[in-house]
C-alpha cells in the first residue's frame, strides 16, 4: 500500500526524492555553510545552474504522479503524498515570482 506498483509511480517518487535532495543540498550549501555576503558571492555562482534541474525534476515528478494517479489508477500513499507535496512546493515557488 505504501510502495508504488506502476512504473510511472516509481518514477514519480524517485523524481520527488531527487527534487527534495537537490533543493535541500542547495539550501544547506548556500545558506548554512557558505553564506553569501556583499564581498563574497559564495557558492551562488556554481549552484545557480542547478536551479532549473531542481525545478524540472519537481515538475516531472508532478506530471508523472498525476498521470499515474489518473490513468494507471495508482493509489499508493507515497505517490499521493509526493505528488501533493511537489504541487504545493511548486505553487509556493511560483507565488514568489507572481
Amino acid at each position: 500500500m505504501f510502495r508504488p506498483k506502476t512504473r510511472l509511480g516509481k518514477w514519480s517518487v524517485g523524481l520527488a526524492l531527487l527534487f527534495v535532495f537537490i533543493s535541500s543540498s542547495i539550501w544547506l550549501l548556500e545558506v548554512v555553510f557558505f553564506p553569501t555576503t556583499d564581498d563574497n558571492l559564495g557558492l551562488a555562482v556554481f549552484l545557480t545552474p542547478l536551479v532549473p534541474v531542481v525545478f524540472l525534476s519537481g515538475l516531472l515528478a508532478l506530471l508523472t504522479g498525476v498521470i499515474s494517479i489518473t490513468t494507471r489508477k495508482e493509489r499508493s500513499i507515497s505517490v499521493l503524498l509526493s505528488t501533493t507535496t511537489i504541487f504545493l512546493i511548486i505553487l509556493l515557488w511560483l507565488s514568489f515570482f507572481a
